[in-house]
């Protein structure tokens, strides 16, 4: 709702023209883009809310390059997918305050190598509004798990040093793994069902 009435100021300031193309064009930009504002105002409102403001922006750091590689469960509605933002960076949230610093460091390399697995078999996620070559899913993957490789490194290294930071990398990556597993059984779904 809010797409359309930035698109007719759009229209009517004549910053943009209105063939059907460039409305379908640009009412997917503005929606994508309000989502997306959405989606970061209510990750650093719950950090607001929670005490927690330098790991909600990590958190969002971390979630969206990763994800941009990955792929990873899309849900059918704007809102939903705000939700679903929001509880699972509440999750993640809530697991990193319970996770005490002295974790045991087999469980961090346990948890990243599964995780780089489930992305080297199943990344990147293709999504039906953003379709990939071949050659792009090539590209895709190595830069998916470099970074999830990355990522499980860093939290075991941080966690060896008894740095909290690890704790929310593991989770962030955990996370993203779980979204593709979800994108996954939704697709399978999808063909089965």
């Amino acid at each position: 709702m809010l797409s359309k009435y930035l698109l007719r100021y759009l229209i009517s300031s004549s910053v943009i023209e209105a063939t059907d193309r460039n409305l379908k064009i640009y009412k997917y930009g503005t929606e994508i883009f309000i989502s997306s504002l959405v989606n970061i105002v209510a990750i650093v409102a719950i950090g607001i809310l929670t005490f927690s403001i330098k790991e909600s922006v990590l958190f969002m750091l971390l979630l969206v390059l990763l994800r941009i590689y990955t792929g990873g469960y899309h849900a059918n509605t704007y809102l939903k997918c705000n939700l679903l933002l929001c509880i699972n960076y509440i999750l993640v949230l809530v697991c990193y305050n319970l996770t005490p610093s002295n974790c045991n460091v087999m469980h961090f390399i346990f948890v990243s190598i599964t995780c780089v697995a489930i992305i080297l078999l199943f990344c990147p996620v293709e999504n039906e509004n953003k379709k990939i070559t071949p050659e792009q899913k090539i590209k895709l993957k190595k830069k998916s798990v470099i970074l999830g490789t990355i990522y499980g490194t860093a939290a075991v290294v941080f966690n060896v040093f008894k740095y909290r930071i690890g704790i929310l990398i593991l989770y962030t990556l955990s996370s993203v793994t779980i979204a593709v597993i979800a994108a996954k059984l939704k697709e399978r779904c999808g063909e089965h069902g």
